[in-house]
């Protein structure tokens, strides 16, 4: 096992083993092509999972991404219906004058506060989730491996983030465009 130094990649490790299982077939082509055929970098946390449980935690996050996609696909349907549902209103607003961008600027402010409080409400539930599944682990006393960590992942809340902010935009500039 290594540790890798500040600033250097997996490819750059990879370079220079292959450099040096190269180098050292050339010195004893016999007895390296007998002990191995290549030398690979490969994470220290797969040294603590089997290819079973990899598989799993991969499972397990396409079945969350999916759960995501529904959830957006239902809150975008909803808000849809609800822009639908208020046809006369942005009708009679874009008669008095309102303007396309006026309306879709309405809609969309409308929207994107119901989802940043929808973000504000599911992050400290996903957050007390994660800690009970670390906490479930069958050797609770020893607690969850290493590389699995309860600390809130900024990626993670981005990627929702981003996820809210893309439901909020396609279900408010619908609406807009229908009624212009």
């Amino acid at each position: 096992t290594m540790r890798l130094s500040d600033g250097a990649t997996m490819a750059q490790v990879q370079t220079a083993l292959d450099g040096w299982y190269a180098d050292a077939l050339q010195r004893d082509p016999v007895g390296m092509r007998s002990a191995a055929r290549g030398v690979g970098v490969q994470l220290l946390t797969y040294g603590f999972t089997d290819r079973t449980t990899r598989a799993l935690f991969w499972i397990m996050a396409l079945a969350a991404l999916l759960v995501l996609a529904v959830a957006c696909a239902n809150a975008a349907s909803l808000l849809l219906t609800r822009m639908v549902a208020r046809g006369n209103e942005l009708w009679l607003r874009s008669a008095l004058g309102a303007t396309r961008s006026r309306l879709a600027l309405q809609l969309l402010a409308q929207t994107g506060l119901l989802a940043v409080i929808a973000l504000a409400l599911a992050w400290p539930v996903s957050q007390a989730m994660l800690i009970w599944v670390l906490g479930s682990f069958p050797s609770a006393q020893a607690g969850p491996p290493q590389w699995m960590s309860p600390d809130p992942a900024l990626g993670m809340f981005a990627f929702a983030a981003l996820a809210a902010l893309f439901t909020a935009v396609l279900t408010a500039l619908l609406p807009a465009l229908r009624a212009g």
